[in-house]
């Protein structure tokens, strides 16, 4: 696995904008790798919520950010 250098990860919590940045990130980080940063940064990767039948960890993970108001994330390399 390769790094692609500063990963920046662009998000809303409650409406105000929020920036993390990641060094050294890895260079095929995909949506759920992206959530799962924000996530640990708000302590809400291991978040119980009563989640829909047959939710994959994708899902999951797009539930919890929903449930802690964390909207809108984008990421790019810089």
């Amino acid at each position: 696995m390769s790094n692609a250098g500063n990963l920046v990860i662009t998000y809303e919590e409650a409406g105000e904008p929020r920036e993390l940045a990641i060094a050294d990130a890895p260079a095929d980080v995909d949506e759920g790798t992206v959530l799962l940063y924000v996530l640990k940064q708000h302590g809400g990767e291991s978040l119980e919520l009563d989640f829909p039948p047959y939710s994959d960890e994708l899902n999951k993970r797009r539930l919890r950010a929903q449930k802690l108001n964390l909207l809108n994330i984008d990421w790019a390399y810089r």
